[in-house]
């Protein structure tokens, strides 16, 4: 069974450690993302809202004001851990935070997208030139090393946007613009709306041949029976959509949120990283990418359940194995780990996934052992189940992923 990541021991950095760090620019596109997804990875990675620096994209004021107050939320606990005491308000430094993260983002449009993304394609067009004249701000102003993209398809800012965002973004890359790692979502099959929209998404990723990582949500089922376990799984068919929400979260914070601390803190990886060394994923052109991760408390869980828990753990699936991929894998783990499972994930990724080029790096940090991996080569036109409405109800699907019919 998969474990939960303990909460995050926030600690404040040595000053010799942040004289070293690297600063990442995180861009979260849409209420989803920004609301739920970075503001879970920020409670998973606290650095990030100290270190890094932040910017939203949006077409609602609404949501944008939400999605600043969640966030400040998270900074002003993880502040208070930091410092190890209560402080009241007036002694916090919320407002530099808040207002940082006003002036880096923007506002496409005032009332939204209304579920529309050619309504939100068609704002994201109009301030275009204005958007990426903030970031190419940002980069320039804070020596941004790396950018990473959340966007969630399905409603009508996150849908298209994401990927013409990131489409400008690696047509600006080059020595002095770091290229984006861009993860985008993708909805239940059930959410007929959703599921609609985002076709668009993938037919627009497909005929631009857009860089980027897919998360489908549909995967759950198979990740949900391997967590609980067969059993407690085919007592437990009622599923809360909370749970299998917040599971999901959970692993790919862990997976964004390893990658984060890794870019961030290179100088504890061996071999030593930087945002460079993600760039041969992106060789095999007209694919696409996706996640997977396992954590356990001990090391002689992960030496024992690493490969179980990583076959049951992958974010996107498609009909047909992909016949070359490239990755990156790091492991972490503050009490160190053992040179065999090093190589033993090295040889499952080259057997397993037909990895020509992957770069396995040992973090040297945190708690617990974290495997997370970035694996690109799948067909976007064999995802499955395929990017259509399904009117099998979930029920039905659990029960078939369960063998129970």
């Amino acid at each position: 069974m998969q474990e939960a990541a303990p909460e995050a021991d926030v600690q404040l950095e040595g000053f010799d450690e942040r004289l070293v760090m690297r600063r990442l620019l995180i861009i979260s596109v849409g209420s989803s993302a920004s609301i739920h997804l970075l503001r879970k990875i920020a409670a998973e990675v606290p650095e990030i809202l100290f270190e890094d620096k932040i910017m939203i994209v949006e077409t609602s004021r609404d949501m944008l004001n939400l999605a600043i107050k969640g966030l400040a939320a998270v900074y002003q606990m993880a502040y208070t851990r930091r410092s190890r005491k209560r402080v009241s308000g007036g002694q916090f430094p919320l407002s530099t935070f808040i207002h940082d993260l006003q002036e880096n983002s923007v506002l496409l449009a005032e009332a939204g997208g209304a579920t529309s993304p050619e309504r939100g394609a068609h704002y994201f067009t109009q301030k275009r030139n204005a958007v990426m004249q903030k970031i190419e701000e940002i980069v320039a102003k804070s020596e941004i090393s790396g950018i990473v993209v959340l966007g969630c398809t399905g409603k009508g800012t996150g849908t298209l946007v994401t990927p013409m965002l990131l489409e400008e973004l690696w047509a600006r890359a080059g020595e002095d613009f770091p290229h984006p790692l861009g993860f985008v979502t993708v909805p239940y099959r059930f959410f007929q709306m959703d599921i609609s929209n985002c076709e668009k998404a993938i037919r627009y990723i497909v005929e631009q041949q857009i860089p980027c990582f897919l998360i489908d949500y549909e995967q759950a089922l198979s990740i949900y029976r391997y967590t609980m376990g067969a059993e407690l799984a085919k007592k437990g068919l009622k599923i809360r959509a909370d749970a299998i929400w917040n599971m999901v979260v959970e692993n790919i914070s862990m997976v964004l949120g390893t990658l984060i601390d890794a870019l961030n803190f290179g100088q504890y990886c061996n071999p030593p990283i930087d945002w460079s060394d993600t760039l041969p994923l992106f060789e095999l052109k007209g694919t696409v990418g996706t996640v997977m991760c396992c954590y356990r408390h001990r090391e002689d869980d992960i030496m024992r359940e690493w490969r179980e828990a990583l076959d049951n753990g992958i974010f996107l699936k498609t009909s047909v194995k992909p016949s070359e991929t490239r990755g990156m894998t790091i492991v972490r783990a503050g009490a160190g780990v053992s040179i065999e499972l090093l190589e033993s994930l090295d040889r499952y990724y080259t057997d397993a996934w037909n990895s020509t080029k992957h770069l396995t790096t040992y973090l040297m940090r945190g708690g617990g052992y974290t495997i997370a991996t970035l694996l690109y080569g799948f067909d976007p036109l064999q995802i499955t189940p395929p990017i259509a409405y399904e009117k099998a109800s979930i029920a039905e699907r659990l029960k078939k992923a369960l063998g129970l019919g």
